[in-house]
């Protein structure tokens, strides 16, 4: 049984949208893995609403400094 205000229809539609939209490629749920985007596991209670709506309107507006790629060039120029 859920302990939240959402159905289970609701919360199945939720994980449907999230796989379909390839979130998972990102963001990690189980609150262990570390990914490109913030760990999702418990989000309601560590971020406002307007955060979270932040965070799925503009997915890659932040991207966590320990995920960031960096580009090394050579003197030679070279990659």
């Amino acid at each position: 049984m859920l302990t939240n205000a959402f159905s289970e229809n609701t919360v199945e539609a939720g994980k449907q949208l999230f796989a379909a939209h390839t979130c998972l490629v990102c963001y990690a749920v189980d609150g262990n893995m570390e990914m490109l985007g913030d760990n999702l596991k418990d989000v309601g209670r560590r971020l406002s609403r307007e955060k979270i709506l932040e965070k799925i309107l503009e997915p890659f507006n932040r991207i966590k400094p320990s995920m960031m790629a960096i580009r090394v060039i050579k003197k030679t120029g070279r990659c």
